[in-house]
């Protein structure tokens, strides 16, 4: 949301100029970094709430730095964004999302700029916080899995079927949690019947699962991020000791 802190770490001068004038504009406090080095010391000395991170900086691998940035207890927590003009996709994609929320292609414009940035800084909180599961008051009594509110940013690749390849990633943000599914808010929308892998972590685990879209709500708009989809998915293939993480999560943060 506007009034965050962004460091934007690029070492083209004009580009870097345009981006934290545009952020700017938007009510962001913008700190700027033309390297790795740089860009460690500034978020060390500033923690701001979100880094655009250059993967091609000229004295450090972009993914180096956020490697490092995940190394200290006082930068651990800030949400770190890709910014690149690769093409990013197969085994180079697992790789920024193991130290990325995500990336923005290069050239962007200002719209989508706005879009991924509110984003980001959205689903990117819970990460630097415990997540809490509280009991929903009104859940029906012959639920068979009781349903706890969260909030969790989440990782999925959507796929038409189970004989299908993965798609894409999105990330997402878990808003209820239970062991047989999860209600998840996502950017776009998914019908009916799709199958996601989908990726989160809980207090002690990450956790990885097959879900299936069972209903998609109407699009809700949320102030600074734009139009957000709700879906129940149901799980149809985890792990037993998946599972048990997900019972251990809910059990500690329900009774504590």
């Amino acid at each position: 949301m506007p009034g965050e802190t962004v460091l934007i770490v690029e070492d083209d001068d004009s580009l870097r100029v345009a981006l934290a004038d545009a952020l700017a504009g938007l009510g962001y406090e913008i700190i700027e970094a033309g390297t790795g080095a740089e860009a460690l010391a500034l978020a060390s000395r500033r923690v701001p709430d979100l880094i655009l991170l250059d993967l091609g900086l000229p004295d450090l691998d972009g993914l180096s730095v956020a490697r490092k940035l995940r190394e200290k207890p006082q930068t651990t927590g800030i949400v770190v964004a890709a910014l690149t003009a690769e093409e990013i996709s197969g085994e180079r994609a697992e790789e920024v999302y193991k130290h990325c929320i995500g990336y923005i292609p290069k050239p962007v414009g200002l719209d989508r700029l706005a879009q991924n940035v509110a984003l980001f800084l959205r689903i990117g909180r819970p990460r630097a916080k415990i997540a809490r599961a509280v009991a929903l008051a009104d859940d029906h009594p012959k639920r068979r899995h009781p349903r706890f509110n969260v909030e969790i940013s989440a990782l999925c690749r959507f796929r038409g079927s189970a004989r299908q390849g993965g798609g894409v990633k999105v990330a997402g943000l878990v808003r209820n949690l239970s062991e047989g599914g999860l209600r998840l808010e996502l950017p776009q929308m998914h019908p009916r019947g799709v199958l996601a892998e989908i990726s989160f972590r809980t207090d002690d685990a990450r956790i990885l699962a097959v879900a299936e879209v069972v209903w998609t709500g109407a699009p809700e708009t949320v102030q600074g991020v734009g139009q957000v989809y709700c879906h129940g998915l149901c799980f149809v293939r985890m792990a037993q000791d998946q599972r048990n993480a997900i019972r251990r999560f809910i059990v500690k943060r329900f009774t504590t």
